[in-house]
């Protein structure tokens, strides 16, 4: 997860003009949840979770109100997945090369989701982290600079073998029922989180559009 502020973003927080702000958030994170939420915290689960929460730490603690009238807007790079076991299995067999490591770590996995089935964790076999996750995800705030007005882009790909077509769209509707502004760039062939590489104008031209409407 990142984020480009403005050259304002360089000044003190005390001058105008506001803020301005743009979050690119890639996949879900080596485990999952992209979410600042005090129960995803608690969770253990790490990944993106893990910048997120930092910088939401640090806003509070330090008491930024200056960001709540931040213009921005959010870009969300093959995610958010559903959390399916397949789903899982497939991230991993992509980071682990060696069959030994992948097979120690597949085990693992199984393990995670039977102690999860077992603990009730479970939700039509999908861990309630990931559920929690998608949920935060359309939180009014999410981050301190982030509220209704703040619109959002999906970038997805149909060849993307870790976040399905189906898990991205379904929560851009959600998004949108929540009240977002929403906008998708659906690719026909890169992989995951390869789309910026693949198609270099396209991608980048959806996200000067978004910035443009934030901005606007």
């Amino acid at each position: 997860m990142g984020y480009v502020g403005s050259t304002e973003s360089a000044r003190s927080y005390t001058e105008d003009p506001p803020l301005r702000i743009l979050t690119h958030c890639f996949s879900n994170g080596k485990f999952v949840i992209s979410s600042i939420s005090s129960r995803a915290l608690n969770s253990g689960c790490l990944g993106g979770a893990t910048v997120l929460l930092t910088v939401h730490r640090m806003i509070t603690s330090r008491r930024l109100a200056v960001l709540r009238t931040a213009v921005s807007a959010f870009v969300l790079d093959s995610n958010p997945g559903r959390g399916a076991f397949d789903e899982s299995r497939r991230a991993f067999a992509s980071s682990f090369q060696n069959p030994i490591v992948y097979y120690c770590v597949y085990l693992l996995l199984i393990t995670f989701y039977c102690a999860a089935w077992l603990r009730g964790g479970l939700v039509d076999g999908i861990p309630r982290s990931f559920i929690e996750m998608r949920e935060d995800l359309n939180a009014d705030n999410l981050l301190g600079w982030m509220n209704k007005k703040t619109p959002r882009l999906y970038l997805y790909s149909q060849k993307d073998d870790l976040i399905s077509v189906d898990a991205v769209e379904e929560h851009a509707q959600q998004a949108e029922a929540c009240g977002f502004g929403v906008r998708l760039e659906k690719f026909s062939d890169s992989r995951h989180v390869s789309h910026a590489r693949v198609y270099p104008e396209r991608y980048w031209g959806s996200i000067k559009n978004l910035w443009q409407r934030a901005v606007a």
